[in-house]
C-alpha cells in the first residue's frame, strides 16, 4: 500500500423559491494524490483532482415526499482516465455530465 493525502471542500447556497420549493447550487473539490482512497485506480485513474457543479430543485410534494431533479458536472484532471466513457454516451476521460432524479420518502 502506498500513503495518499486526501482532502477536499465544497460549497453549497440554498434558495426557497415557494413554500415547499427550493433550488440549491453546488460546487465541491476533492483531491487524491496517489488514487489510493478511492477506487479510482480500478478505472484507470492515477491521482488528481475531481471538480464538481450540481444544481437541483426540490419539491416536497407531500410533507413525507420529496422529489429532487439534479444536474451534476465533473471534470477530472490528473493521470488515467476517471470517467466511465462509453457507458453512460455523455462522458469523455475528463469530464461528464449526469442527470439524476431522487426521491426521498420521510419517516
Amino acid at each position: 500500500t502506498q500513503d495518499s493525502a486526501v482532502y477536499g471542500a465544497n460549497l453549497g447556497l440554498r434558495y426557497r423559491l415557494a413554500e415547499g420549493l427550493h433550488t440549491a447550487l453546488r460546487a465541491e473539490w476533492l483531491r487524491d494524490e496517489n488514487a489510493a482512497n478511492f477506487l479510482w485506480g480500478v478505472v484507470g485513474a492515477g491521482g488528481g483532482d475531481v471538480y464538481a457543479l450540481t444544481a437541483n430543485l426540490a419539491w416536497e410534494v407531500l410533507p413525507h415526499l420529496l422529489v429532487r431533479p439534479e444536474l451534476k458536472y465533473d471534470v477530472y484532471t490528473g493521470k488515467g482516465d476517471l470517467f466511465a466513457v462509453g457507458a453512460n454516451g455523455i462522458a469523455r476521460q475528463d469530464q461528464q455530465l449526469l442527470g439524476v432524479l431522487n426521491l426521498e420518502f420521510r419517516f
